[in-house]
């Protein structure tokens, strides 16, 4: 149960981001590839927030530097 319970926000994210609710795609390889496609779009999703957070990181925070790197994150 406790596998369940820190998988279920996510599916709800995506269910809703991701338009999960409705399948438009035909027949079992429609139902793979929109879960594929959907998990795809999560994970960009996420990686496009980092990339964000690093430039806002880059331009505002360390303005007076000359040089910004980047910073090793655990995730």
């Amino acid at each position: 149960l406790k596998q369940r319970s820190k998988i279920e926000p996510t599916i709800g994210l995506m269910k809703s981001k991701c338009r999960m609710d409705l399948n438009r795609l035909k027949g079992s390889i429609g139902d793979k590839l929109n879960a594929t496609l959907a998990a795809i779009a999560y994970n960009l999703r996420m990686i496009l927030r980092v990339i964000f957070y690093f430039i806002i990181y880059c331009l505002f925070l360390q303005s007076n530097q000359k040089n910004c790197q980047l910073v090793k994150t655990n995730w």
